[in-house]
């Protein structure tokens, strides 16, 4: 199981920002089927900061790292991801096997790894995903609940295409590799 957090870079945190929209993803014998795709306030469980040494719950404080505006404040993304693995095993049971974080430019790669995709007669590519999840959702959306809501279905059509195989691995890969390249995963 893989935990997929897709960061708002406009919301700024630490390891780049604000974790807006999930999906925890199964992946048995190549195939990946999205368990639950939704948007953060679907997080409704605390993560552990126990988890993190002393000196980094002293720098960020426990109570805000526990929260799901707040788990990944510190910049280092294994602190982040162990927060973010133990608050999906409060709300689940069950603690993903790893935890993916992408930005609106990863995210961007994905989309054009598959050919890009359309939600409410909004055609996303690799070419424009960046400045619409960035700047142009809050242009065409005026409530977080729309915002979230065009966001998460767009994540839900890329895992979904994912999943199907509307693209090859090598160049799945390739472009996530781009992305890590790139300091954008």
């Amino acid at each position: 199981k893989w935990f997929v957090a897709l960061q708002n870079g406009g919301e700024s945190r630490g390891t780049g920002g604000f974790l807006g929209s999930f999906a925890v993803v199964e992946l048995d014998k190549g195939k990946a089927t999205a368990e639950t795709i939704g948007a953060n306030e679907l997080l409704t469980a605390k993560a552990d900061p126990g988890l993190l040494p002393q000196d980094s719950q002293a720098l960020w404080g426990p109570a805000r790292l526990a929260e799901v505006f707040g788990v990944n404040l510190s910049p280092n993304y294994p602190y982040a991801g162990e927060l973010i693995s133990s608050m999906w095993q409060r709300q689940s049971g069950t603690a993903p096997n790893a935890v993916l974080a992408l930005d609106q430019r990863a995210t961007a790669l994905l989309i054009e790894a598959v050919g890009g995709i359309t939600v409410d007669g909004i055609t996303l590519t690799g070419a424009n995903a960046v400045q619409f999840l960035s700047v142009g959702v809050y242009e065409k959306f005026s409530t977080s609940a729309a915002k979230d809501a065009f966001v998460t279905a767009a994540m839900g059509q890329l895992i979904e295409k994912i999943a199907t195989g509307a693209t090859s691995p090598i160049q799945l890969a390739g472009n996530l590799a781009s992305a890590v390249l790139a300091r954008t995963v």
